[in-house]
């Protein structure tokens, strides 16, 4: 205290002020830097608010190959976007999804494909063989609501000519759906535009199907005997198989018939049984 005494009361007064512009100093670089804090902080809630994902632009269905013109990428916030979403179109063109995803929804990761060979492969009972078949008439797909997990029924026909009815019978019952159409057209620099079209015709008439092995070899034989169709079953489980589904129609007169000679009527099987495990009924 007596060193204090003795020291000029000038000399401690101008430490007492640099001590406080220190401390003035000090306190005004603390604040500077939360205020650059906060800022930052807010600019990175700012860019992260909002996020890019992609969208559907209308439904698609599982066995679709996805086209640019079905998706699209939109920013939304994060708070309204799946944390698996993807994020970019690249992710989904030329692949496909587990299952249908209606337009405007965003597409999870996990829905997505990876690998369409082992996907559809894995799709074949074990059991069964997959084969694909042409039906000769648009209408046999049931308006369109035949597709890959469906069940139908195949029948087979023949148009009338001369001499022979038209007739047909149902080949096969409960057959699952496995794929539609052919996804291995694509467009060649090489292929006129017309040709494209009519690839793409020609594709849209095809439908593959999980059977076994013997009657595979019997789709493919009736397949070039005669054209099919095909029937959709109900969605619920079912273990009703119909018998004496085969019909024939009214004959064709021959070109020259014999005098006398009436050429026959139409031919009908008795009336339908439907067999339910080891109930029989009509």
């Amino acid at each position: 205290m007596n060193g204090l005494r003795k020291l000029n009361p000038r000399v401690l007064i101008i430490a007492a002020v640099i001590l406080s512009l220190i401390c003035a100093g000090l306190i005004y670089k603390y604040l500077k830097d939360k205020e650059a804090e906060a800022q930052r902080a807010a600019q990175l809630a700012k860019r992260t608010t909002f996020r890019s994902v992609v969208v559907t632009t209308k439904d698609i269905e599982p066995g679709v190959t996805i086209t640019a013109d079905m998706v699209k990428v939109e920013r939304m916030e994060v708070s309204n976007t799946l944390p698996d979403a993807a994020i970019s179109t690249t992710e989904l063109i030329g692949k496909e999804v587990h299952s249908t995803i209606a337009a405007g929804r965003q597409v999870p990761r996990k829905e997505i494909v990876k690998d369409l060979i082992n996907a559809f492969v894995a799709n074949i009972p074990k059991d069964k063989r997959a084969i694909t078949l042409r039906i000769d008439d648009p209408v046999g797909f049931v308006a369109g609501f035949v597709k890959p997990g469906t069940r139908v029924d195949i029948i087979s026909y023949n148009t009338k000519e001369p001499g022979r009815p038209a007739s047909g019978k149902m080949v096969l019952q409960d057959v699952l759906v496995l794929a539609m159409g052919s996804k291995d057209i694509k467009a060649s620099k090489d292929v006129e535009e017309e040709e494209q079209k009519n690839n793409a015709a020609a594709a849209a008439n095809l439908v593959t199907v999980a059977v076994t092995p013997r009657d595979a070899v019997m789709l493919r034989v009736v397949s070039q005997e005669s054209k099919l169709t095909l029937v959709l079953r109900p969605k619920r489980p079912s273990d009703d198989y119909v018998v004496g589904t085969r019909y024939e129609g009214q004959r064709v007169a021959m070109p020259m018939p014999m005098a006398g000679m009436q050429a026959p009527q139409g031919n009908l099987q008795p009336p339908v049984q439907v067999i339910r495990g080891t109930n029989v009924g009509r």
